[in-house]
């Protein structure tokens, strides 16, 4: 055999097999125990049966510590939501991120700003602008509307000034702000996911009061930082799933799906709701389906992405691989994505879902309600 040959099977081959094999070992140690997840998720909804709709208020506390965080709320079969207090409060964020920071410091980040629920199945409609515009257009817009506000009674407003259209702005990589970074920066005892997560991204959400991300999950563990205002979260298991109605628009490593848990009848099981203020931190646990809602005039947030190497391998290779299709236009465009703008509807929603998100769901181990 030619030694390129053997050469090209060395660099290619024993990598893949090693990759494959990864694999196989991983899920058949899982396989032992999902026998215990499905009984649990039988569990879990006959107790929702007899709950119908209820809505229970999350789990707050302070701050628990690495181990406990560990034992109790991650490294378990079935994870759970929990809001911890004090930890946020003492980053230098708190104090300092506002909209004149971000409007007078030189931030001139390219960002866009979503004009449309993107989760939902329907159009999605971005605008381009860079930070610090986004943040003197918020500005002048609450500066606006106040004044209007407290105008006297028969006063005339000077339409020349009303309000610059605003809207929400997303997932802002902070690894693309310099200086940002260290604003957020916990003691390492009270650093949430430690130095074992060390496949993580940071991301800035800015928005006004009604500003929403739509239902949907995520394939990583997510804590979400509230820097100044406030938010309601409200969470649905995974097993919920069916009942949220995913419609199959692509958003990297996430499910999105139709439901609206804030207009919406209530569902036939639990969910829980968080009321978010300033200084406090959420932990959402991958793959729990969550609805957020900005409830005060602006707020200032930071969700974290976390993922463990085997998680990485595992998970995050075949989503790097799937971000490079979907950007080159192969996969994940003819029902509408979240992140390219649309001028047309996708094509809808459940039949839809292709080959990749049913296999994506099986090797997640996501199991719908046993009734």
């Amino acid at each position: 055999m030619e030694l390129w040959i053997l050469a090209w099977i060395l660099v290619l081959g024993v990598p893949a097999a090693a990759y494959v094999t990864g694999y196989a070992v991983y899920y058949l140690l899982l396989w032992e125990n999902s026998k215990v997840r499905r009984n649990m998720s039988n569990l879990a909804w006959n107790s929702a049966k007899t709950r119908h709709g209820v809505q229970e208020e999350g789990e707050r506390r302070a701050w628990c510590g690495r181990q406990q965080f560990f034992s109790e709320y991650l490294h378990t079969i079935e994870s759970r939501p929990v809001c911890f207090t004090g930890i946020v409060s003492e980053w230098k964020a708190i104090s300092k991120w506002n909209l004149d920071f971000f409007s007078d410091v030189a931030h001139d980040v390219p960002v866009t700003v979503s004009r449309s629920r993107n989760e939902e199945n329907c159009q999605t409609i971005k605008r381009f602008s860079t930070l610090r515009r986004f943040a003197q257009e918020l500005r002048q817009s609450i500066k606006g509307s106040m004044e209007e506000l407290n105008a006297p009674t028969g006063s005339q407003v000077d339409e020349s000034s009303n309000p610059v259209e605003v809207n929400y702005l997303k997932q802002v990589d902070l690894n693309k702000i310099q200086g940002l970074g260290e604003d957020i920066v916990s003691e390492p005892e009270k650093d949430v996911f430690g130095p074992w997560s060390i496949f993580g991204t940071r991301y800035l959400w800015i928005g006004t009061k009604g500003s929403m991300t739509g239902m949907h999950n995520d394939d990583e563990n997510n804590i979400l930082c509230q820097i100044k205002g406030s938010k309601t979260v409200i969470l649905y298991p995974p097993y919920m799933k069916s009942y949220l109605r995913p419609n199959g628009k692509y958003d990297s490593g996430t499910v999105c799906c139709e439901y609206d848990a804030f207009t919406e009848a209530h569902l036939p099981g639990p969910s829980i709701k968080f009321h978010l203020s300033k200084g406090d931190l959420l932990f959402i646990p991958k793959y729990w389906y969550h609805q957020v809602l900005t409830t005060s005039k602006i707020s200032i947030s930071v969700n974290h992405f976390s993922s463990t190497p085997l998680e990485f391998f595992l998970f995050g290779i075949p989503r790097l691989f799937l971000i490079f299709a979907h950007n080159l236009g192969l996969y994940g465009r003819s029902r509408g994505c979240v992140c390219h703008q649309t001028n047309h509807l996708p094509k809808a929603s459940e039949e839809a879902l292709g080959w990749a998100e049913k296999i994506r769901g099986i090797l997640r181990f996501q199991y719908t309600s046993p009734v």
